[in-house]
C-alpha cells in the first residue's frame, strides 16, 4: 500500500453562489436517501391500494435499493462526461419525475418500475455531494459542511420510516412520493443555474468502459437480488436464487479481469493502494451493516412482537434521529480536540454499546428500555461516519476524488445489504432453534414446561369444550414462538454489536494512518 503525498486542492474561498449551490445538492441527497427508507412503515397501505401480494409489495423497497447501488459506481464517469452540474440536475429531475410516477402508479409492476427509476437517479446524488465537498469547498469550511452532510445522511436513514408513517397517517401513501416534488423542483433549478464546479468532457465517451458498465450492472443486480430475496425464497433451494448466484460469480470474475486490464476502467481499484482509503472504506462497510441492521430490526420487533402502531413505533425510533442530529453538530469539533482516531473509536464504541444494550429485549421492553440504546447509537453514528469519510476522502488527489466517492458509497451500501441478508437469515434460523429448545424443555417429565400445559389443559378439559382446550394449547404455542423470536432478535443484535466491537481493534491503526497519510484532521 502507498500513502498519500498529494491531497486534493479545493479553492481557498467560497462565494454565495457556490454556497447556495452546494446546500441545494445536500438537500437533493437528503431527499434521495430519505425516500429509499420512507416506504418501510407504509407497506400495508401501499399493498392494499395496489392489490399486491406480500411478496410483491416488498419489491417497492428492493427495486429502489438495487437500482441505487447499480448507479453509484457509474456516477464518477457520467459526471466527468457531462459535468457535476448537468449530471446532478439530470439525477434530481429524473428522481422528481419518478416520484410523481410512484404516486400515480396503477398496479404493482408500474410501482416497481417507477421505484427502480427513482432509486437509479437517486443513487447518483450522494457520490456527487461527497466529491464536491472535497473538490469545490475550501478546506477551512470542509469540516462544517462535512458535519452537515454526515448528520443529514445518517439521520435520513433513521427518520425515514418515522416520516413515512406520519405522512401516511395524516395524508395518504401517495404523499410519500409527492412530497419530493417541490423539493426536487427547487434542487433542479438551483443546481442547474448555480453549480460551476467543473466542466464537461464529452471526449471521455469514446474512452468509457461500456463492457465494464454492463458487467457492473449484471454483477450488482444479481448480487443485490440474492441478498434481498435469498431468505424469502429459501436461498439455494430456489432455482432463481441459485441461478443469480452463478451469474454473480461469473460476472465478478469477468468484471475484475476487465477492470484490471482496461485502459480506462469504470472502477479504479488502484485507489485501494492508498492505506487511508482502504482502511476507511473497509470500516465504512462495517458501519453500513452496524447501522442498518438494528434500524431494520427495531420496527420489526415493535410491530410483530409488541404489536405497536406506526405512530408509537415512530416515537421510539425518532430518538435515534434526534440524537444523530445533536451528535453531528459536534463531530468535527471533537476531531479537532481528541484526534480522528479517538473520535472514530468513540463513534464505533457508542454504536457497539447501544446495540448490546438493545440485546436485552423482553416482551415488556418499550420506550423506556429503548431510549438509552437509541441515544447511544444516535450519538455514535455521525462520529463514525464523519471520521471514516474524512479518513477516506480528504487526502485523495483531485483526479481520484469522484472515483473514490463512488467506491466509498458503494461499499457502505453493500455492507448494509450483506448485513441485512445475514440478519434475516440468522433471525429465522435462531428463532427456529430457540423454539425447538423451548418445545423440547416443555415436553420433559415433571418440572418441565409442559407440566403447566397439562394442568391448564386438564382444568379446561373438565369444564370447557374441546375447542377451548385446543385454544389453550395454541395460546401456549404462540407464547413459545414469541419468546423464541425475542431471543432470536437478541442473538442477531449481539452479533451486530460484536462486529462493531471488532472495528475498535483497528482504531490504533486508524489514528496512525490519519497522521502519516496527511489526512486533513
Amino acid at each position: 500500500m502507498t500513502d498519500v503525498t498529494v491531497a486534493a486542492s479545493p479553492p481557498e474561498t467560497i462565494n454565495v453562489r457556490r454556497f447556495v449551490a452546494f446546500i441545494a445538492m445536500i438537500a437533493g441527497m437528503f431527499m434521495a436517501v430519505l425516500s429509499v427508507q420512507i416506504v418501510g412503515s407504509s407497506f400495508k397501505e401501499i399493498q392494499a391500494a395496489l392489490g399486491a401480494a406480500p411478496d410483491e409489495v416488498s419489491w417497492v423497497l428492493t427495486a429502489a435499493l438495487i437500482a441505487e447501488v447499480i448507479m453509484i459506481p457509474l456516477s464518477a464517469r457520467f459526471s466527468q462526461i457531462c459535468s457535476t452540474r448537468i449530471f446532478f440536475t439530470i439525477c434530481a429531475g429524473g428522481f422528481t419525475l419518478a416520484s410523481v410516477g410512484c404516486a400515480q402508479a396503477w398496479d404493482v409492476p408500474s410501482m416497481i418500475a417507477f421505484r427502480a427509476t427513482q432509486g437509479f437517479f437517486g443513487g447518483g446524488m450522494m457520490p456527487m455531494v461527497v466529491a464536491s465537498l472535497y473538490t469545490a469547498i475550501p478546506r477551512r469550511l470542509q469540516v462544517t459542511f462535512a458535519m452537515i452532510f454526515g448528520m443529514l445522511g445518517t439521520s435520513a436513514v433513521a427518520i425515514g420510516p418515522v416520516v413515512g408513517g406520519w405522512i401516511t397517517e395524516v395524508l395518504s401513501w401517495e404523499w410519500l412520493f409527492l412530497v419530493n416534488v417541490p423539493i426536487g423542483v427547487v434542487v433542479v433549478v438551483v443546481v442547474g443555474l448555480l453549480v460551476d464546479f467543473d466542466r464537461p468532457d464529452v471526449r471521455l465517451i469514446r474512452q468509457t468502459d461500456f463492457a465494464g458498465i454492463v458487467l457492473a450492472f449484471l454483477l450488482l443486480g444479481s448480487t443485490l437480488f440474492v441478498l434481498q430475496e435469498g431468505q424469502r425464497r429459501d436461498w439455494f433451494e430456489s432455482s432463481l436464487i441459485l441461478g443469480c448466484t452463478v451469474v454473480a460469480g461469473i460476472t465478478l470474475v469477468a468484471f475484475l479481469v476487465r477492470e484490471f486490464t482496461a485502459r480506462e476502467p469504470l472502477v479504479r481499484f488502484g485507489t485501494f493502494r492508498r492505506s487511508h482509503f482502504l482502511v476507511g472504506v473497509l470500516l465504512i462497510g462495517v458501519f453500513g451493516g452496524g447501522l442498518y441492521v438494528p434500524i431494520y430490526l427495531l420496527p420489526l420487533y415493535l410491530g410483530q412482537v409488541r404489536g405497536f402502531d406506526t405512530a408509537t413505533i415512530g416515537s421510539i425510533t425518532a430518538v435515534l434521529g434526534v440524537s444523530m442530529v445533536l451528535s453531528g453538530v459536534f463531530a468535527g469539533h471533537l476531531v479537532r480536540y481528541i484526534g480522528l482516531g479517538w473520535t472514530a473509536a468513540l463513534g464505533f464504541g457508542l454504536l457497539a454499546a447501544g446495540t448490546i444494550l438493545h440485546a436485552g429485549l423482553t416482551i415488556d421492553s418499550g420506550f423506556a428500555e429503548w431510549a438509552l440504546p437509541q441515544v447511544l447509537r444516535g450519538m455514535g453514528a455521525p462520529l463514525a461516519y464523519f471520521t471514516m469519510l474524512d479518513l477516506s476522502m480528504s487526502a485523495l488527489p483531485v483526479s481520484e476524488v469522484k472515483h473514490g466517492s463512488a467506491l466509498f458509497n458503494l461499499i457502505m451500501r453493500l455492507g448494509a445489504a450483506v448485513g441485512l441478508a445475514i440478519a434475516n437469515t440468522l433471525l429465522v434460523a435462531r428463532a427456529d432453534l430457540h423454539y425447538a429448545r423451548i418445545a423440547e424443555s416443555m415436553s420433559l417429565p415433571p418440572g418441565g414446561g409442559w407440566q403447566i400445559l397439562g394442568l391448564v389443559s386438564g382444568l379446561l378439559a373438565g369444564t370447557l369444550s374441546p375447542e377451548v382446550h385446543a385454544d389453550a394449547v395454541g395460546y401456549l404455542t404462540q407464547i413459545a414462538q414469541r419468546e423464541a423470536l425475542i431471543m432470536a432478535f437478541n442473538d442477531v443484535l449481539i452479533g451486530n454489536a460484536c462486529l462493531l466491537g471488532m472495528a475498535l481493534l483497528v482504531m490504533p491503526v486508524v489514528g496512525r494512518i490519519a497522521r502519516t497519510s496527511h489526512v486533513r484532521l
